[in-house]
Formats: C-alpha cells, structure tokens, sequence
C-alpha cells in the first residue's frame, strides 16, 4: 500500500501530515440579500484552503431577537470559522437582525474578503 496517500476515515492529508477539520458557519437572517454572495465566497475560499483543512459549511439562520443575542449574530451575513468570527478586530457588541458591514481599506463591504476567510481557516 502506498504510505503517502491517506486511508478512507483516515484523519491525514498527503505526505502524512494532520488535516485540519474546520466548521464554518454562515450566518443569516431572513431575507438577507447577500447571501448568495457570501455562500459562493465562502465556498471558493474554502476551495483554495482543502489542501490543508477538511472544510463543512453549515447554513446558520438566525430568525428572532432572542436567538441573534444567545449567538452573538453582530448582522447578517456573518461567517464564524470554528466559532470564531472572521473579521479579527470585531468590537461591536450590538447583537440583532440587521444587515452587516465589514470594514475593508476604509470602505465598508456587506461580504467579508475570501483573504480573511482564508485566513480564519
């Protein structure tokens, strides 16, 4: 057998080395116009990531006030990689349904950057 490649169930990537396993949540509320946008995002930039890390998306809706403050939903869309935000200097602690904006080169974007999922990954 060759030894390089990984056995089925087996937790290592080519050469030996462990593969990573990452969640990555996609937060939303309803009728958020960036979804799409943000799912296709995500989906490349976890493409360019599979060398080194098993990737799941798991589709997160946030449908009330109560459950946006229980996840600490800071707006729609947002993207956790393991739990943890994308966005690593995160200061808002205004939970709620509303849409999100994430500041990029002075510049406010409704999508974070593939560079930070990347990144979180």
């Amino acid at each position: 057998m060759d030894s390089s490649r990984p056995r089925t169930g087996s937790p290592f990537a080519w050469g030996g080395r462990a593969m990573k396993r990452r969640i990555v949540e996609v937060m939303f509320a309803d009728r958020c116009p960036h979804l799409r946008e943000v799912i296709e995002r995500v989906r490349d930039a976890t493409m360019m990531r599979s060398c080194v890390a098993e990737v799941e998306i798991r589709l997160v809706l946030v449908e009330t006030m109560v459950e946006a403050c229980e996840r600490k939903f800071v707006g729609s869309p947002t993207v956790r990689v393991d739990g943890r935000d994308v966005e690593r200097n995160l200061t808002s602690v205004m939970f709620g349904l509303h849409g999100r904006g994430y500041f990029v080169d002075g510049r406010v974007e409704r999508i974070p950057p593939s560079d930070w999922i990347q990144r979180a990954l």
